[in-house]
């Protein structure tokens, strides 16, 4: 990667998943566990996103979650700016997950953002 303003930034590839599937809602399921204190089970995360996201009531996907989850994971290390000041940032290491946001994709509506 090149240096910009001779600072390597770090770059970050956002995903998106359906949760409608329940293998990819098992998976984002425990990546959430990892933002929260532990013990915090897969479970539990299970149950938040349900409490938060919903399910559908009619359609293809009839009984299954609500909802599209985008994960954002770093893909090449380096430094990330977190806001101003002093402690405005941090170095980012590849494969990390900085942060995971389930919504709708027509409305834009938010249900849970976590990071």
């Amino acid at each position: 990667m090149p240096l910009r303003h001779g600072v390597q930034y770090a770059n970050t590839q956002t995903k998106k998943v359906p949760m409608f599937d329940d293998a990819a809602a098992y998976r984002v399921a425990e990546h959430i566990t990892a933002f929260y204190p532990q013990p915090f089970t897969v479970a539990q995360a299970l149950a938040l996103i349900e409490t938060q996201c919903g399910r559908y009531t009619r359609g293809a996907h009839k009984g299954q979650l609500r909802g599209w989850a985008s994960i954002t994971v770093c893909t090449e290390g380096g430094w990330q700016r977190h806001g101003t000041g002093p402690r405005g940032g941090g170095v980012v290491y590849p494969g990390r997950i900085l942060s995971i946001s389930i919504g709708d994709d027509f409305s834009g509506k938010t249900y849970l953002e976590v990071r």
